[in-house]
Formats: C-alpha cells, structure tokens, sequence
C-alpha cells in the first residue's frame, strides 16, 4: 500500500481557492442545510486565513499552523477546530483528486483527539463462518439477516444505508448488480454500491419471498411486534445484529468493541488483505479520508488470511477487483 507521497509545495491564488471553495461546497449543496452551512462558513474561514498568509503551501506543518491559529487566535473549542479541520482536509483531498496537489500528508493532520486505530474489532475467517452459519435457514428472518450481514461484511454497507434502501433501490441494469444508497449526511440517494455475485444472490433469495410487496416498499423490514411491516429502524438493525453475533458465539465478552459497526469494519479490511488499493477502499467503502483508508491498513497486519481467502469472503472474482 501506497503511503504519504511528499513533493514541491504548491502556491494557488486566491481565485483559484476561491474556485475550489465553491466547487466544494456546491458538492455539498445535497446534505442537509445545518450541514452544508458549517462546511460553507468553515471553508470562508480558511479562504480569510489563507489571504492573510504568504507562505501557506498546503504541506503538513501550513496545516497545523492553521490548527493552532483556530486554537489560539479564533479560541475555538475543540468540537469545533475538528469541524474546521475537517472542512480543510476535504479541500486537501479536493486538491488532490485534481491533481493540483500531490503532497497528501496535510490529510494526516486532525483537529482535536482522534484515534490512531478504530475503536472496533473485527471478524476473523472463523468468526465470520460462525456468524453466517446462524443465518443459513430458510426462514423470512433468517434470510433477511443473511442479505444484510454479507451486504456489510462484503460491500461495507453502512447502517444509515440498510435502513434508508427500498426495494427498488437494487439496480441490475449494468454489468454487476448494485444497490443505490443515502450515505450519513446526504439528503438524497447519490452513490451506487457494487454487490458481488454470493451476496446478490442472498440479497434476491430474501426479495423473493417478498413477491407480493410493490417495489417502493423498504427493502429491510421489521418483523416484531407493532413495527411488523414496517421498515427496519437503526435500532431494531441494531438490536438483530447484536443477538446474531451473541448467537454465533463470536462476542466472547467484547460488547463494547465487538459491534454491528464491526461488520463494516472487517469489509475494510478483508479490502486490505484482497490487495485493494487505498483508493479502491475509498471508493467501495463510500470513505472520503485517505486517513481511514489507511488506519485499515494498520488493522489488516492483524488478520491472519491471504489474498485469495479474503477474495473468497468478499464474494469477488479477482477480475472485477482492481487489487495492487
């Protein structure tokens, strides 16, 4: 895996930030409007930093020059140099993915605490071979469970994502099958998910069974008490995940690290172990950070699989996966 790539610092005019700025923020014009307005005054803040400094060139040290004026000048609280900083990091990557800028180690730089690693474990091959085999029935539950535990574990699909999709959602009009998400903060269903072979295939034994449903209905639905029929909430999402990975046996007293999160967490890094790219990570996780791309990588030195073992629990054929 490819690592921070250092080169000349770079000097953009302040109609060319200006333009990045807008560029940015009209991006983000889709997520909510408390969202898009924090992103919107922090990217002002920075354009007003960045008149005022002639020598900022977007290396790591400019960054956390710009952390320290947020900080110490603009006394801001930590919550809110995090949301700054974050805004400038996306400006970074925006630079980045136009290729003005090729020095990323800027991204490295964060505002307020963060972790090194994730706070979350994740699955082992055994472990995952004990958790599928509690959702290996033929019941409408048991099917159901299965279709959203191997969209996480081999698409990385988030909780926001399962509980937000309809049925219609599911695309097979391309070359691989896909489902349409609405990722964390987005107003509207605006990125497509590739669903390989094994789990679509669990994925249309569950629609199946629901034949008689119109395809506008939610895709993931409850079947308990008031709600029966209904979509499925987070925290009922929540609530079969947690009992599925108590009954597979694969908790082992770790309910505060071993969590429905972790089923996404260990897609990132069966990605890793398949020989992803950190950009193809990125792209099949919906990550914007090359930071949390990388802390996968970290997490990957962990798991003891190969290349062809963490394929096979992907569900991929190694032709459809662009690996390193």
């Amino acid at each position: 895996m490819s690592r921070a790539v250092r080169s000349a610092p770079v000097k953009l005019t302040l109609k060319e930030i200006a333009h990045y700025c807008d560029v940015l923020a009209s991006e983000h014009a889709d997520h909510n409007s408390e969202t898009a307005g924090t992103y919107e005054r922090a990217l002002r803040e920075f354009q007003r930093y960045y008149a005022r400094r002639r020598y900022f060139f977007f290396r790591r040290s400019d960054v956390e020059k710009y952390r320290v004026y947020l900080t110490e000048q603009r006394s801001m609280k930590n919550a809110s140099v995090a949301t700054y900083m974050t805004a400038l990091r996306k400006l970074i990557q925006k630079l980045l993915d136009a290729a003005v800028l090729q020095d990323d180690s800027a991204l490295e730089v964060v505002g307020g605490e963060r972790p090194k690693q994730h706070n979350r474990v994740f699955l082992h091959p055994p472990e995952i071979d004990q958790l599928l085999e509690t959702v290996a029935g033929s019941g409408a539950a048991d099917l159901r469970d299965n279709a959203i535990i191997r969209l996480m574990l081999s698409c990385g699909v988030a909780e926001q994502e399962l509980v937000a999709a309809d049925i219609e959602d599911i695309r097979t009009d391309g070359p691989e099958p896909q489902l349409r998400v609405q990722g964390k903060g987005r107003a509207t269903k605006d990125a497509l998910v590739d669903v390989p072979p094994a789990t679509f295939a669990a994925l249309n034994r569950y629609v199946e069974q629901r034949a008689a449903d119109t395809t506008d209905r939610p895709l993931f639905t409850s079947f308990s008490g008031r709600s029966k029929g209904k979509r499925l909430s987070k925290r009922g999402l929540r609530m079969l995940l947690n009992a599925r990975l108590e009954a597979s046996g694969v908790k082992r007293n770790r309910d505060r690290i071993l969590t429905p999160f972790s089923l996404r967490h260990t897609c990132g890094v069966l990605l890793v172990k398949a020989g992803c790219p950190e950009r193809e990570i990125m792209r099949r996780m919906r990550i914007e950070w090359l930071y949390t791309a990388r802390q996968y990588v970290a997490a990957a030195q962990m798991m003891k699989c190969d290349g062809q073992e963490a394929r096979a629990y992907l569900g991929w054929h190694v032709e459809t996966m662009q690996v390193s």
